[in-house]
């Protein structure tokens, strides 16, 4: 009677498990919270994703929208899309996308390394998210030891 309790406790926390991961987006993988504050995690993660999902839906108006006022003021949609297109196309191949690290700049800022993965293919960007009135925007993003696409 024990071992048939056991098991039942075993299968029903590796069932948990995997119901878990099954039902998790893979694009919404956790966020590791570096020294970024808990609160803002899933704000800023949700931000990078939604623009990636836009991308790869080439929907460049919507992508650009997640990006600051900053960026926007001095990076047309024409432009915005060319870049992507030239020097960032793997996220227009839908990646699975996985949050690396996230620094808290200062109150306004933070930076955010994550790993962008299609079919093996693996490319690492680091973003600059700034905390204006309506929610976190991207303000740059770059691989690293490149210059940042900025404003």
């Amino acid at each position: 009677m024990r071992r048939f309790i056991a098991v039942i406790l075993i299968f029903s926390v590796a069932l948990a498990i995997v119901g878990t991961y099954i039902s998790r987006p893979p694009q919404t993988q956790t966020l590791v919270a570096g020294n970024c504050l808990p609160a803002d995690s899933r704000a800023i993660q949700q931000t990078i994703i939604e623009q990636t999902r836009a991308m790869s839906s080439q929907d460049f108006q919507l992508a650009r929208s997640y990006a600051s006022d900053s960026f926007r003021s001095r990076i047309s949609e024409m432009q915005f899309a060319r870049i992507i297109s030239q020097g960032y196309g793997i996220l227009l191949q839908d990646p699975q996308v996985t949050f690396n690290s996230c620094e808290q700049v200062d109150d306004q800022f933070v930076r955010v390394s994550a790993t962008f993965n299609v079919g093996g293919e693996a490319v690492d960007l680091q973003y600059t998210l700034i905390n204006e009135a309506s929610g976190w925007f991207i303000d740059s993003a770059s691989r690293p030891g490149d210059s940042a696409l900025t404003a």
